[in-house]
């Protein structure tokens, strides 16, 4: 609406902000926008902390009229991941942050964790004959702010351990998922946050839980997530290792600290032959140009 405002900021292995502060999204705004983005050509690097911090700069951030989202677009070809968080962790604020991955060969570690930090979401584009459905899709979820402020709590029972924290904005379309171990299947759980500015909530009887399988793995997997997240807020590292190890040992997860070894008792080499090693070439990505 002409009554929003947005800014571009550009990269490669530099930066640069398209206007010097958020604009009002009228017609003159826009078209100015759109003729800078048409005349952009990939190349350079993708140096993204700099252009991260920039789009992370809230002037306006005691505004509680607007919801402030950051969309960050890219092939994803990163590899200052921590770096990146700890900016995401420590500058984000009000904003949320959603990561777009184009091509065959986006980070998606970097873009699901950066997501997760941002209390936002990744949408991968595999092809150009994706981007309008998928961008589509996007966009109608970021227009569509359901809820904001959320919060689980327990009554009569102690939850612990809860995974995403803290919880995401809920959009249309995008379920949220919280993991949390509870110290018994009773109680209530009492769900709040702002719905259209008005304060909403739901309670949910415990007892009436069904049973499910798999439910530890995935409290698990999100536990390792929310570890790893830590570092990017300083914690301790080597605790944060040791945790992790921990975890996914408990529940036979692969992880940054653990792997799972197959051993194929076969030979298939004579006995006697010698072992000759020799360099691979590495092909590039689908889609990706040497020369940029």
């Amino acid at each position: 609406k002409p009554s929003d405002t947005f800014n571009i900021v550009r990269f490669d292995d530099t930066f640069e902000l398209v206007f010097n502060d958020a604009v009002r999204a009228d017609g003159e705004n826009i078209q100015y926008a759109k003729r800078f983005v048409r005349n952009l050509d990939a190349d350079g690097g993708t140096e993204m902390l700099a252009a991260l911090d920039a789009a992370l700069v809230d002037r306006n951030r005691n505004d509680t009229t607007r919801l402030r989202q950051v969309v960050f677009i890219t092939d994803g070809a990163i590899g200052n991941e921590q770096q990146l968080f700890s900016s995401i962790a420590q500058n984000r604020g009000r904003s949320t942050v959603f990561t777009i991955g184009i091509g065959s060969a986006p980070n998606s570690f970097f873009m699901n964790r950066a997501a997760e930090l941002g209390r936002g979401t990744f949408t991968h584009i595999g092809a150009i004959d994706q981007v309008k459905t998928k961008m589509g899709a996007f966009f109608a979820k970021l227009e569509n702010p359901v809820m904001t402020g959320l919060s689980v709590q327990g009554e009569g029972v102690k939850l612990s351990e809860a995974s995403p924290n803290p919880l995401p904005d809920l959009y249309k379309g995008e379920p949220i998922v919280v993991a949390a171990i509870a110290d018994q299947a009773s109680g209530m759980l009492k769900i709040e946050g702002d719905y259209a500015g008005q304060p909403w909530q739901v309670n949910m009887d415990l007892s009436q839980a069904t049973k499910g399988e798999g439910i530890g793995k995935l409290w698990a997997r999100r536990k390792i997530a929310s570890l790893e997240a830590g570092r990017s807020y300083g914690n301790d590292f080597e605790q944060i290792n040791r945790d992790v190890e921990t975890v996914a040992l408990s529940h036979h997860l692969v992880s940054s600290r653990t792997s799972l070894v197959a051993v194929d008792v076969k030979v298939s080499r004579p006995q006697g032959e010698a072992l000759s090693s020799s360099k691979m070439p590495l092909n590039l990505p689908a889609g990706w140009d040497a020369d940029k």
